[in-house]
């Protein structure tokens, strides 16, 4: 099992978490031992529809720090959509986040577009791309 310090959430992952996925949960355990998961405020708008419907969701994100894109990193995702030609800026604002704040994971349902993200940032030591 890989030991993540820091690791950063896509929606697909927290979609992921609110249908019990095992893979997100087991990481939300480790999370609770000194680990910080991190959603963007751009990845919460993504997933967040019905609060009241939404239980799981929610206390997955109680153990979730919520953080918004500061200019920098807004700058860089913009940056990493210029080289790759993609579109989903949230993809892009993820990985920018994760590059930025020195993470050692991110957790994601679109490993593809993350994978080519990551790899247009040229980084000297990337975060790891984990599918859940």
């Amino acid at each position: 099992m890989i030991d993540v310090t820091r690791a950063v959430v896509d929606s697909g992952a927290l979609i992921s978490a609110a249908a019990r996925s095992k893979a997100a949960w087991s990481v939300h355990k480790r999370a609770r031992n000194g680990r910080l998961l991190v959603v963007t405020t751009p990845v919460l708008a993504q997933v967040w529809r019905n609060g009241p419907r939404q239980a799981v969701l929610a206390r997955f994100l109680k153990g979730c720090v919520i953080e918004s894109p500061s200019e920098k990193v807004a700058k860089r995702a913009g940056e990493l959509l210029g080289r790759t030609g993609a579109g989903d800026v949230v993809h892009a604002l993820v990985v920018a986040t994760a590059l930025e704040q020195d993470a050692a994971m991110i957790l994601t349902g679109d490993p593809a577009d993350i994978e080519a993200l990551v790899a247009a940032s040229e980084a000297v030591s990337p975060p790891l791309i984990q599918k859940v």
